[in-house]
Formats: structure tokens, C-alpha cells, sequence
């Protein structure tokens, strides 16, 4: 389970790239490009890029054109990816924890990195202050002059 999460924390970091590196390239493709694709945003934006059908050249326009397709398509196939593992975590968190797949608002991703989190020994977690300190959620006192508010333990 830890090596699917491990795969698809790099995927998801990929994808975001991939779609950070459109954005970069359409902002300074030429006018004719950007405004082809000035409305469309995020996902739609990605499939719109991997739908079309540049022409071979090496004019600016072609070439971005055709950068942006190949980004896209990386984009489309990477999304493919974090879908499929998502379904493998879902199937073994069910398979190993059905009561907390069943628990309302507990996808495959969170039930995964909960019993991840577990791991084969949950006795070795006595209270809920362990596991939310294990988690990252375990709130500790940061105080600044006279207020202390909480802040979350993140390491």
C-alpha cells in the first residue's frame, strides 16, 4: 500500500507539472495561440491541447502547438495512472478494512494512507494523541506575544 501512495504522490506531483508547464508555455506562445486557448482552463484545457492535430513546421506557432499537445497528452495518461492506483487502493483498503471504507467521507486515498499509517501493528497506538501526532494533525502550542494559538505538528 505504501509503495501505490509512494507512486502516486509522484504522479499527482507530475501531473501538476504538466499542467503548470502548458500554463507557462500558452503565456508566452504567440497571440494567434493563446487566444485559441484563452478560455479553457485545468482539465478542459488538457484535453482540448490533446484533441488537436498540429501540422509538422518550425514556425513558432507550429512548435508550440505541438509542445503543448505532447504536454497534454503526458497530462491525460498521467490522470489514467493516478485513477488506476487509486482504484488498487481502494480495492486492498477494502480488502483490509472494510469499516473504514464503509465510514462516510473515507475514500480509497485516506483509508489507504490511515492504514498505511497503522501499519501491521495499530497496538503499537495507544491513544488518539499518538496517532494524530503520527498522522501530522497533533496541534502544539505556538504562541506569539499574548495569544497562543494552535498550530498543527507537520513534519
Amino acid at each position: 500500500m505504501r509503495i501505490l501512495l509512494a507512486e502516486r504522490s509522484s504522479a499527482t506531483k507530475a501531473r501538476t507539472a504538466s499542467i503548470n508547464q502548458i500554463h507557462c508555455l500558452l503565456v508566452s506562445a504567440p497571440e494567434a495561440v493563446r487566444q485559441d486557448y484563452r478560455r479553457f482552463d485545468g482539465d478542459k484545457l488538457a484535453i482540448t491541447l490533446a484533441h488537436t492535430r498540429p501540422t509538422q513546421g518550425t514556425t513558432p506557432q507550429l512548435v508550440v502547438r505541438a509542445s503543448a499537445k505532447r504536454l497534454a497528452q503526458r497530462h491525460q495518461a498521467l490522470t489514467a495512472d493516478i485513477a488506476h492506483i487509486d482504484h488498487q487502493l481502494g480495492l486492498l483498503a477494502s480488502r483490509q478494512n472494510p469499516a473504514l471504507m464503509a465510514a462516510s467521507g473515507v475514500g480509497p486515498f485516506v483509508a489507504a494512507h490511515l492504514l498505511a499509517t497503522a501499519g501491521h501493528n495499530p497496538d503499537r497506538i495507544a491513544t488518539k494523541a499518538q496517532f494524530a501526532a503520527l498522522c501530522g494533525v497533533a496541534p502544539i502550542p505556538a504562541s506569539s506575544n499574548t495569544a497562543a494559538l494552535p498550530s498543527l505538528a507537520r513534519w
